[in-house]
């Protein structure tokens, strides 16, 4: 991390451009054939991401570069990856397990603040929640992309216990 930051100003981080789901035993039992959790369901794959053309939503990531992964643990696992490499992961396709070349991408840098922005959350009190516009790319990932616009959800107020429904 020293090198990095004396070298380039910051950190490089690996990334995938994957999104994935805990491996639960139903889903095991479905994709796996087995009743042991292991790997990740893969549930998006970033069309512009390093991961796109190797690896497919539905496919069960079973591990990157030799180490098995979970979702616990994904993250750690690649970020300590080098960007611009390649490495081998092995995922499950249709039944078949499969090793398939990942090139490792550069985790890009958070968005800006949406406080700086112009597009802040705007709390409305009658309904206890804030919302905020939705930009092309929210909609994309909530497969709405064919809205022209829109409001997502951002905060919603805890009720209190007493207003709970028993």
């Amino acid at each position: 991390m020293v090198a990095d930051l004396e070298q380039h100003g910051k950190v490089s981080r690996g990334y995938l451009g994957i999104e994935v789901q805990t491996m639960t035993p139903a889903l095991a039992r479905a994709l796996l054939g087995d009743n042991a959790p292991k790997g990740v369901l893969i549930t998006a794959v970033d069309p512009q991401g390093p991961s796109a053309g190797a690896l497919l939503a539905s496919d069960v990531l079973l591990s990157v570069d030799s180490k098995p992964v979970e979702a616990s643990d994904l993250g750690k696992v690649v970020v300590r990856l080098q960007p611009g490499i390649s490495v081998l992961g092995s995922v499950m396709r249709n039944g078949v397990v499969l090793s398939v070349p990942l090139l490792v991408g550069q985790l890009p840098d958070p968005p800006p603040d949406p406080m700086h922005s112009g597009d802040r959350d705007v709390w409305v009190p009658s309904l206890e929640l804030g919302v905020a516009s939705t930009t092309e790319d929210i909609r994309k990932a909530l497969k709405a992309a064919d809205e022209t616009g829109g409001l997502i959800v951002t905060t919603i107020a805890q009720m209190e216990r007493e207003r709970w429904p028993v």
